[in-house]
């Protein structure tokens, strides 16, 4: 019995094949098909005037005519989802637009009170002064023991210079920027850009005014505002000076070699390797600096030079934001900051000869969640072997000074330490690379990040721990000293583990096992 004939739908003609499956139409009646009809080619456009003339005036009441049975029975089917669906979307709508139009006018107020207090300063370096607030730098940076102690007390007395090597920019060109706006993703978070410029605000890092405000004053520039997502955090406000050249006319006025942090992972490991075992596990523990470029602030007449243009929000005029601090985007904030955290690690690392320091008012937040090991690794020649990356080296000394002499650091993979010694004539002699003696403690920091390891029993983490912290005092205000500061360190991560002690650790994006002596990516990123 033969395959029946199968029908092929295309549009828009419908073809007939044969029980094999061929069109038992030609080729050129099939194409011709396949065209659309002259009828459909051109179509003239519907006449709008008799649907207009229907069309009721929302103030005129129509009548209704009484559903018919095929209306009740479509409006039973679709009642039950409108009934769940629509209702709890409108009250979420309706509640993010009452939050957003609260934030407006919460914004609103703020950059009105910004405009009274502008009025009623003498001059620009008055109302900094009064909105920003004395420095956050303690007063007695000068007096450290430390070839950086002159930079940071020209940094509290003047503040940090904003210089470039072109002319002002024109009304013209101010206008034009304004015209242009901020960078789509800025546009994106709006919201969440004036919930973050009120909170800094409130800070005294930030002030906002209107454009036609400031559109005069000497000095002005203008740079769109930037969102960076970030995974797992909230998104990042960025300041864009690249895009309008303000980065590229930039003085470099900032040491460029306080940026050593490109290093930090390498003598991070260096130390773990050449710890000596017997001594105990090492543990680590990291500590952030919050807000850590606000710490630091401008000349009061360079403020103007790195404003930037906020979205457009409805019922306000063009706004901009002027930062008192350092932003994220410009070109000399990195190297200024790295300046002031390299030399606070610096002075950390001088004072780990103590073996007392005085409790700190933080400390109570990391040490419920410290994880001490005491128990010390059963050999001293190294650690067992694992399936994983190790981190080997043979270098002779820490290289945090500058001189890493011929270390190398290269992640293999091990064989086991059976085999090993079987190809060996004579037995394993103890191993060469334990260069320190003395118990490990050693702090690095990686922009505004404190990493710190250490060796020894539970007085021994906990006094490192105090040096670190109080050191930190040493150098940037407490609440207590500054009426609009905040701890400088992030309470957030010392109450959630990073400032813990711990063998295991994920530090600067990989994960470190100080007693396994391996190397490995998280989760996330394998």
């Amino acid at each position: 019995m033969s395959a029946p004939a199968r029908i092929h739908g295309l549009v828009p003609g419908v073809f007939q094949t044969d029980s094999q499956g061929h069109f038992t139409e030609p080729l050129s009646v099939r194409l011709a098909a396949s065209l659309p009809s002259p009828s459909r080619l051109k179509r003239p456009p519907p006449d709008m005037t008799s649907t207009h003339a229907k069309q009721p005036r929302l103030s005129e009441s129509t009548p209704k005519s009484p559903p018919t049975s095929s209306d009740q029975r479509s409006a039973t089917v679709a009642s039950p989802a409108l009934a769940t669906n629509k209702p709890v979307a409108r009250s979420k709508q309706e509640q993010v637009d009452k939050l957003f139009e609260n934030q407006l006018s919460r914004l609103g107020t703020f950059v009105q009170q910004n405009c009274s207090l502008l009025d009623s300063c003498s001059s620009w370096d008055a109302f900094a002064m009064a909105v920003h607030g004395p420095p956050h730098l303690q007063p007695t940076v000068g007096d450290l023991p430390h070839p950086a102690a002159g930079l940071l007390a020209s940094i509290h007395d003047h503040g940090v210079p904003v210089l470039f090597d072109d002319p002002d920019w024109t009304l013209e060109e101010l206008d034009a920027a304004v015209e242009q706006g901020c960078n789509f993703s800025a546009m994106e978070h709006k919201e969440f850009i004036a919930d973050e410029m009120l909170e800094f605000g409130k800070d005294g890092f930030w002030t906002i005014l209107p454009y036609n405000r400031v559109r005069t004053l000497k000095g002005l520039r203008l740079s769109p505002a930037q969102i960076k997502e970030e995974r797992d955090r909230r998104p990042q406000f960025i300041a864009d000076h690249k895009s309008w050249g303000v980065n590229e006319h930039t003085l470099p006025t900032a040491p460029l070699e306080s940026m050593q942090f490109g290093g930090a992972l390498y003598r991070l490991l260096t130390e773990i390797r050449h710890a000596d075992p017997k001594h105990g596990p090492i543990h680590m523990a990291k500590y952030n600096i919050k807000d850590g470029f606000y710490r630091i602030h401008l000349r009061p007449e360079h403020c103007l030079k790195l404003a930037i243009i906020l979205p457009q929000y409805d019922g306000l005029p063009p706004l901009v934001a002027i930062p008192f601090v350092l932003t994220m985007g410009w070109k000399n904030s990195p190297p200024t900051f790295c300046g002031f955290s390299e030399t606070a690690c610096d002075v950390a690392n001088s004072r780990l000869y103590k073996r007392h320091e005085k409790p700190h008012r933080l400390e109570h937040l990391p040490a419920p969640l410290d994880n001490i090991t005491v128990k010390a690794p059963p050999s001293s020649e190294g650690p067992p072997t694992r399936p994983t990356s190790q981190i080997c080296s043979n270098a002779s000394a820490s290289p945090r000074d500058g001189h890493s002499g011929d270390s190398t650091v290269t992640t293999t993979v091990s064989r086991p330490l059976v085999q090993l010694q079987s190809a060996l004539s004579a037995p394993p002699l103890a191993a060469t690379h334990r260069v320190r003696s003395a118990p490990l403690s050693y702090i690095d920091v990686f922009v505004d990040d404190f990493i710190a390891l250490c060796q020894g029993s539970k007085h021994c983490l906990t006094t490192v721990r105090r040096i670190l912290l109080h050191t930190v005092d040493d150098f940037l205000k407490s609440p207590l000293q500054h009426p609009k500061a905040k701890e400088p360190l992030s309470l957030k991560k010392l109450s959630n583990g990073d400032a813990s002690w711990d063998t295991v650790k994920t530090v600067l994006g990989w994960l470190i096992d100080s007693m396994a002596q391996t190397l490995s990516l998280p989760d996330h990123r394998c």
